[in-house]
């Protein structure tokens, strides 16, 4: 069976609401492809989780979320069980430069304020961007279209019941990849770097995801597939990232994607990045794909 054929048959697998947050490098178009391949619902996990769109996307299940951004994980935590105080709260913010750089420089303590001004900043920074420079402050400037609105509260109480019943924690892809189990649906999608981008535009916190943080990655992602784990990486088309991942347990499908980070649309097109499929969900979905042709054995870091 044509791996792409496979999306078209599992569209009952998707729940077909999007995340609360924008966020650059987000997966909304690829949601939908990445839960028909893992196909029947298990436990969803993503290291990487961001604004968790393939989790959002796939039907209600349990799932470990998890990330090294705390002001994103404690947004998380606020939706799930505290959705309402929160939507009052949001409800009372209002739209300008000189609100938007107010909430900019705030330290706030309690969780829900904090959750309220990552939304806040969220919806209103240019281009949804979250980025922070090296002492830990947010630093991108105020940009949103006139029509943005700070609080769709329907979306925040779907996103809400669809947490319930989700792990969600602060921490890094090693200490959230060492307690999966077999029968997980990993969803593995790093910041994309390689050795000639170390220091890219997606950085979203003050610790920068370097290349020998894609070596531990691949690694990883190497012996999980190897021992029959169920995984999609997403990562950046370039010769490099290709030749970290074992030919032996993975296949790859390059993926066309819009770019959206131009300030203007008419400087906005796309671009393709590279989903590597584990042979253990290729297996049993008796699907076809590309087996990987850079190097034999995927970079190991010892």
């Amino acid at each position: 069976m044509p791996l792409d054929s496979l999306a078209s048959k599992q569209s009952d697998l998707c729940s077909g609401f999007d995340p609360f947050l924008k966020w650059p490098g987000g997966k909304r178009w690829l949601a939908a492809r990445v839960i028909s391949y893992f196909g029947q619902s298990r436990r969803h996990v993503e290291p990487f989780c961001g604004a968790a769109a393939c989790f959002f996307a796939a039907k209600k299940s349990a799932a470990v979320l998890a990330d090294i951004n705390n002001e994103l994980i404690t947004t998380f935590h606020v939706i799930r069980d505290d959705c309402e105080t929160l939507i009052a709260r949001l409800k009372h913010l209002r739209i300008d430069s000189n609100t938007f750089y107010r909430i900019r420089e705030m330290k706030p303590r309690s969780e829900l304020t904090r959750a309220a001004r990552f939304i806040y900043l969220n919806r209103t920074a240019f281009n949804g961007l979250y980025r922070v420079n090296r002492q830990g402050q947010f630093n991108v400037p105020f940009g949103c279209k006139p029509t943005t609105r700070i609080c769709d509260a329907e979306t925040l109480r779907e996103c809400s019941e669809h947490l319930s019943q989700a792990e969600i924690v602060c921490q890094d892809f090693a200490g959230t990849l060492a307690t999966c189990r077999h029968e997980d649906n990993i969803y593995i999608d790093p910041p994309y770097t390689t050795t000639h981008n170390c220091n890219g535009f997606r950085r979203y916190n003050e610790s920068i995801f370097q290349w020998s943080d894609q070596l531990a990655l691949a690694s990883m992602a190497n012996d999980l597939a190897e021992s029959g784990y169920r995984i999609i990486v997403s990562n950046a088309d370039h010769p490099d990232i290709r030749k970290l991942y074992d030919r032996e347990s993975f296949f790859v499908k390059r993926v066309e994607r819009p770019t959206n980070l131009a300030a203007s649309s008419l400087h906005r097109g796309t671009t393709t990045e590279l989903l590597f499929i584990s042979r253990s969900l290729l297996t049993t979905h008796r699907a076809t794909c590309t087996p990987i042709k850079s190097g034999t054995r995927g970079a190991r870091t010892g």
